[in-house]
C-alpha cells in the first residue's frame, strides 16, 4: 500500500475512494498525504522496497539453507552476509522512518490549519487563505441562492429585495468579505447569477436577478 499511495509520481494513485458510504447530511472532508516522486525516483524507491521485502523473506525462509552453520567457513560467511543485510536494513530503516516522520508533520500541520479561521472561511464561504474566491461554494452566493429561492417570486427575483434578505438573515455575507466594492460586482465576479433590468410601478430600471441557466 505505500506505493501509489504514500508515494506517488507525477499525482499518480492505484487507490480510489468509494464515496457512496459517506453520510449526506454532513459536511465529509477528505484528508490525504503523499510523497509525490519523479519517475526515476520512484523507480527507485519501488525497486529498493521490493528488494528489502525479498531479503526478508530470504533471511526467514532460505537462510539456513544457504549457510552451513556446522562449519566454521558456513559461519562466517554467515556473519559477513549478514552483516550485509544489517548494513541495508539499517539504510532503509532511516529512510522510511524519514517517510513516517513527515507523514507525521504533515498530520500535525494540517491539524493545526483546521483549528484556524483561515480554515473555516474556506470550508465555509470559499475563501482561500490567499484571499482567492472559490464562487461556486462561496458562503455569499449560497445566500444569495437561498434569498431568491425563499421569496419565490418567480425566476426572476428583485436584487434589492434579495439583498434586504441576505441582510437581515446573514449579515455577515456582504461584498467586502470577498474582495467587491458593491453587490453588483459580487455577481459579475462569481459568473453565477444574470442581471436584467425591468420596469416597474416604482422605476423605469430595477434590476432583477436569477441563478444563471447551466
Amino acid at each position: 500500500m505505500l506505493l501509489k499511495s504514500y508515494l506517488t509520481t507525477d499525482g499518480e494513485t492505484s487507490i480510489t475512494e468509494d464515496d457512496s458510504k459517506l453520510p449526506i447530511e454532513s459536511v465529509t472532508l477528505r484528508y490525504k498525504c503523499s510523497i509525490e516522486m519523479s519517475a526515476d525516483a520512484y523507480a527507485k524507491a519501488a525497486s529498493d522496497l521490493t528488494h528489502l521485502v525479498a531479503l526478508r523473506n530470504d533471511l526467514v525462509h532460505h537462510f539456513l539453507d544457504r549457510f552451513d552453520l556446522q562449519s566454521v567457513g558456513g559461519c562466517s560467511a554467515a556473519c559477513v552476509h549478514l552483516d550485509d543485510c544489517l548494513s541495508l536494513i539499517g539504510r532503509q530503516y532511516e529512510l522510511l522512518r524519514a517517510w513516517a516522520k513527515s507523514m507525521d508533520e504533515a498530520k500535525l500541520a494540517t491539524a493545526a490549519f483546521v483549528q484556524t479561521p483561515a480554515f473555516s472561511e474556506f470550508v465555509i464561504n470559499g475563501i482561500a487563505p490567499d484571499g482567492t474566491v472559490s464562487w461556486e461554494a462561496a458562503g455569499i452566493v449560497k445566500a444569495l441562492r437561498n434569498a431568491i429561492s425563499e421569496l419565490d417570486s418567480g425566476e426572476w427575483a428583485r436584487l434589492d429585495h434579495v439583498i434586504a434578505l441576505v441582510e437581515s438573515q446573514q449579515p455577515e455575507q456582504v461584498p467586502a468579505k470577498y474582495g467587491c466594492r458593491s453587490w453588483p460586482q459580487v455577481l459579475h465576479e462569481s459568473r453565477v447569477f444574470d442581471l436584467q433590468y425591468f420596469a416597474d410601478e416604482s422605476a423605469p430600471r430595477v434590476p432583477w436577478i436569477r441563478e444563471r441557466q447551466r
